[in-house]
C-alpha cells in the first residue's frame, strides 16, 4: 500500500473500543480546553469576529449545528468556520509542538459540528477527534521543520486534521478517507504573514481548515473522485510542501503513542515560544525581587525560529501583543505574573511596558534546537547596579514534561467559559465533558454553548 493509503486505512479503522484509557482521557482533555479557548474568545475577541457573525447572519443556512457562545444555529460547515475561528482567537488553545500547530481548533469543532448534525454519540466524537489528531500530527512530522518557514502549520497541517475528523464521523471507508484527505491536502493554504504581525487571518486559519477538511469529507461521501497517493506523489502534498519531505513518517508506527498524546496545553495566552522567556524571567524577578526600574537590560537566547517570528517590537492588536516576546517578558517583570487582562489597548501602548520592550534583546541560539521538541530559553538580566543573574527554562507550563494537573486544567476552563456561559453552565459542561463517552447524542453537550442573558 501507499503511504497515504495505509494512513487512510488506519483513520478508516479508528474506533473508540479499541482507544486506550489515557488516550479517551487526554482526548476528554483536549475537547474540555479547547471549548473553553472558544468560550473565552466569544467575549474577549467580540470585535475581532464581529465580520464573521455579521456574513454569517447574510448567509443563513439549515440549522444543522451550534455556534459557541451565540447559541444560534446554522449549517455544519458554517459553524465549523466560525467556532474553529473563535476558539483560536485568544491563542490559549493547545500545542502539538512536534507539528508546531494548533489541532484542537480544527478537530474539535468539526467532531462537535457534524456529530450534533448526524446525532453522534461522545464516543464517536472522541474517536473522530483522536483521528484527526493522527492524521494532522503524522503529516506535520514528514515535512517539518522546512515547512514552517513558509506555511502556518495550523492553518495547512490542520486542514488535513480536519478532515480525517469528519471522514471517521461520517464512517468513510479507507478509499472514501484517502479521497477527502486528498482533497484537503490539496486545498490546503496559509502563510506565516500572520505570526509576524496578528492580524485576523491568524485565526481565520483553522476557521478555514475546519471548513475545508469538512467540505472534503462532505464531497468524498457524495462521491466525488479525489486524488489517492497524493502524500507521496511527486508533486503532491509532501515534496510540494517541504524543502526535506519524509513521507514514510507518515506511516511509522502508527498509533504508537497516538498523536494526541504529545498534544501540549497553554499555561498562558500568548505565542508558545515565548512561555519559556516569559518562566525564566520571571524565576528571575521573584527570587531576586526585582522591579521593572532595576534593570538596565534582558538578553533571552531561544530556539531558531523562521524570522520575524516572536520579535514584534510594536505590537497594535491584542493578538500581535500576544505574538510578542518583548512584550510578552516586559508585562510578566512589571505585573510579575501573565493574564488575559493583560492584552487590551491601554496596557499595549502603555510607555512604562513600551519602554521595558526596548530593553530587551532577543537572539537565535541553534544548539537549543537539539532540545527540540522542547522550547528552551535562556535569559540574562542586568541590573543598574551591575549585577547579573541568569535563569534558563526548557519546558512551558503544560508540555507533556511540565504538565499542568487535572485541577489546573479544570480552574482554566472555568475562568474561560464562565465569561461567556456563567459560572453554573460552566460547570454543568466540564462535568458532561468528564463522562463524555457516555453522552448519546452529543447534542445535549452543544445545547450548553449558549451565552446566558447575552444577545451578540
Amino acid at each position: 500500500m501507499s503511504v497515504t493509503e495505509t494512513l487512510a486505512k488506519f483513520i478508516a479503522a479508528i474506533d473508540f473500543s479499541r482507544l486506550p484509557e489515557e488516550v479517551v482521557n487526554k482526548t476528554k482533555d483536549t475537547i474540555l480546553d479547547t471549548l473553553g479557548c472558544g468560550l473565552g474568545g466569544y467575549t474577549l475577541a467580540a470585535e475581532e469576529i464581529k465580520p464573521l457573525f455579521e456574513l454569517l447572519a447574510e448567509a443563513g443556512g439549515r440549522l444543522e449545528a451550534t455556534v459557541l457562545g451565540a447559541g444560534l444555529m446554522t449549517s455544519c460547515l458554517n459553524t465549523v468556520l466560525i467556532n474553529s475561528t473563535i476558539i483560536h482567537t485568544i491563542d490559549f488553545d493547545d500545542s502539538h509542538v512536534p507539528a508546531l500547530a494548533h489541532f484542537g481548533c480544527c478537530t474539535v469543532p468539526v467532531a462537535l459540528a457534524l456529530g450534533e448534525k448526524i446525532r453522534a454519540g461522545g464516543e464517536e466524537v472522541i474517536a473522530a477527534v483522536v483521528a484527526g489528531f493522527e492524521a494532522g500530527g503524522r503529516v506535520a512530522r514528514s515535512v517539518m521543520p522546512t515547512h514552517y518557514e513558509h506555511w502556518h502549520s495550523t492553518s495547512t497541517n490542520g486542514t488535513i486534521a480536519a478532515a480525517a475528523t469528519a471522514a471517521s464521523l461520517l464512517k468513510l471507508n479507507a478509499e472514501e478517507t484517502e479521497m477527502t484527505l486528498g482533497i484537503a491536502a490539496d486545498q490546503a493554504a496559509g502563510g506565516r504573514y500572520c505570526l509576524d504581525h496578528g492580524d485576523f487571518t491568524k485565526s481565520l486559519h483553522p476557521g478555514m481548515a475546519a471548513f475545508k477538511g469538512m467540505l472534503a469529507a462532505f464531497l468524498a461521501q457524495k462521491g466525488a473522485l479525489g486524488p489517492k497517493g497524493f502524500f507521496e506523489y511527486p508533486t503532491g502534498y509532501c515534496h510540494v510542501y517541504s524543502n526535506q519531505s519524509d513521507p514514510g513518517k507518515i506511516t511509522e508506527n502508527l498509533g504508537s503513542p497516538y498523536e494526541i498524546m504529545v498534544n501540549d496545553f497553554k499555561g498562558f495566552p500568548t505565542i508558545l515560544c515565548s512561555h519559556t522567556p516569559v518562566q525564566a524571567t520571571l524565576e528571575i524577578i521573584w527570587q531576586n525581587d526585582l522591579l521593572p526600574e532595576d534593570i538596565e537590560n534582558i538578553s533571552i537566547k531561544i530556539i531558531t525560529l523562521p524570522k520575524g517570528q516572536g520579535c514584534n517590537y510594536e505590537p497594535d492588536t491584542p493578538l500581535a501583543a500576544r505574538l510578542s516576546i518583548p512584550y510578552c517578558v516586559a508585562t510578566a517583570v512589571i505585573e510579575r505574573e501573565i493574564r488575559l487582562e493583560h492584552f487590551n489597548w491601554p496596557r499595549i501602548s502603555d510607555a512604562k511596558i513600551r519602554a521595558l520592550m526596548g530593553k530587551i534583546n532577543i537572539s537565535q541560539n541553534p544548539e537549543l534546537n537539539k532540545l527540540l521538541p522542547a522550547m528552551p530559553a535562556e535569559v540574562e538580566v542586568i541590573t543598574k547596579d551591575g549585577k547579573t543573574y541568569t535563569s534558563s527554562s526548557t519546558y512551558p507550563r503544560g508540555s507533556m514534561k511540565n504538565p499542568m494537573t487535572g485541577e489546573e486544567l479544570q480552574e482554566k476552563f472555568l475562568s474561560l467559559a464562565a465569561l461567556t456561559i456563567g459560572k453554573f453552565r460552566a460547570e454543568k459542561m466540564a462535568k458532561e465533558i468528564t463522562r463524555l463517552e457516555e453522552i448519546k447524542p452529543i447534542n445535549n453537550l452543544t445545547a450548553l454553548f449558549k451565552a446566558e442573558e447575552r444577545i451578540r
